[in-house]
């Protein structure tokens, strides 16, 4: 309990610190005393929405583990046909670990392929292809100097995106 109460607190703080942050000067001393690694750790940090930070912060090393628990789950929603969970959760593991472009390339391809296989009518296919979309953008935005996750959103234009036409005009 006093656990939970510890996180709630975390998450609580760094929404409030959220609007401080880009004004808080990380690299304290002398431009020419800032290594690179510093700077690279204050943009990480500036980068992060709050959620991210509270998570990144209060797992610290264990976020590997939680990602990969997380992961099997979502995988075990899918084949179980809780789509909406295995979403949910893969929009977990991207707050957990944004910087990690397979969540956003498996989650998206998940999306538009899998989930959209085997949804009923063409209007829900293209719903999911989409979702799948906006998922893989996302991860484009969280992660704009991988070209990985950007190539993986042209070639789902490309391989999907004739077959659907019709719903784009």
């Amino acid at each position: 309990l006093a656990g939970v109460a510890c996180v709630v607190l975390a998450q609580v703080l760094a929404v409030v610190a959220y609007p401080m942050r880009p004004s808080a000067n990380l690299n304290v001393g002398l431009a020419s005393e800032v290594t690179e690694s510093e700077q690279n750790l204050s943009q990480v940090f500036q980068d992060l929405e709050p959620g991210e930070f509270a998570g990144t912060l209060m797992l610290g090393g264990l976020r590997g583990l939680v990602t990969d628990l997380v992961w099997m789950r979502a995988v075990d929603a899918k084949d179980t046909k809780q789509y909406y969970e295995s979403v949910a959760l893969f929009g977990l593991i991207s707050k957990l670990q944004p910087r990690f472009t397979k969540v956003w390339e498996f989650g998206s391809h998940d999306m538009a392929y899998n989930i959209g296989y085997e949804a009923e009518s063409r209007a829900d296919k293209y719903a999911w292809f989409q979702a799948g979309l906006e998922f893989n953008r996302q991860g484009v935005l969280r992660n704009p100097l991988n070209e990985g996750v950007l190539r993986h959103l042209a070639w789902m234009f490309y391989h999907k995106g004739e077959t659907l036409m019709p719903e784009v005009e």
